[in-house]
């Protein structure tokens, strides 16, 4: 079954189109000035409306079309998009569907050097689902740039560890090989260091009184 709305608006836009609306009342098509007025239908067309959904409405037809107003708001009906032009058209949903759409008479048409039908739009309402969605986009693009700046303090982090990791790696390197303690003494500075000191002792004066002692303990008197 078709939402009221969705007849109602079938009918809004055809007769934006140049449709016509037949009636019992009005056999060539029902006087109507104006479809929209600012964010809203216009009064005369609800007026209309009023009137081929009322008791008429088993009468009221959209021209070229075999459907009524009440044909339209049956369970056997819903209102979809047209594969030619995109407008509003019936389509059957329990059997075959033979009737073609409201456009297939209509020579010019589509016509899009002319403003497409429509419904109303209430401008503010249209101005705040669009600074709605602005919103959602600068919001989602400032948490993409502040998880982006946190993914690359974390990077920095890690390198500047990595860093400090290698200096201390070197630094523990160099030390093993000077040698833990200071630097290493090589075997020809022991040997020069022990020529040096014997030296020093050979070169040291003795007592002669001390050397006499020394000889009488190791060979003891001689002269007896």
């Amino acid at each position: 079954m078709a939402a009221e709305y969705k007849v109602k608006q079938y009918l809004a836009y055809w007769l934006q189109a140049g449709k016509q609306l037949i009636c019992p009342d009005f056999p060539d098509g029902y006087p109507l000035p104006s479809i929209l007025q600012s964010d809203r239908y216009s009064s005369e067309f609800q007026q209309c409306w009023e009137y081929a959904s009322g008791p008429a409405s088993a009468f009221c037809y959209l021209d070229g079309t075999p459907q009524t107003i009440q044909d339209l708001l049956e369970e056997e009906w819903e209102i979809v998009s047209c594969a030619r032009c995109d407008m509003p058209i019936p389509m059957v949903t329990m059997g075959m569907n033979a009737d073609a759409c409201p456009c297939s008479d209509m020579e010019q048409w589509p016509n899009f050097d002319l403003p497409r039908p429509r419904s109303p739009v209430n401008t503010h309402d249209h101005l705040m689902a669009i600074h709605a969605r602005l919103l959602a986009v600068s919001i989602a693009v400032a948490h993409t740039k502040e998880a982006e700046q946190q993914k690359d303090i974390q990077q920095k982090d890690i390198q500047q560890k990595d860093i400090q990791q290698k200096n201390i790696q070197q630094e523990a390197t160099s030390q093993d090989a000077d040698g833990v303690g200071g630097p290493q003494i090589t075997t020809p500075q022991i040997d020069q260091v022990s020529e040096s000191h014997s030296e020093q002792v050979l070169s040291l004066p003795r007592c002669p009184h001390r050397f006499e002692h020394d000889w009488h303990d190791l060979f003891g008197d001689r002269t007896q």
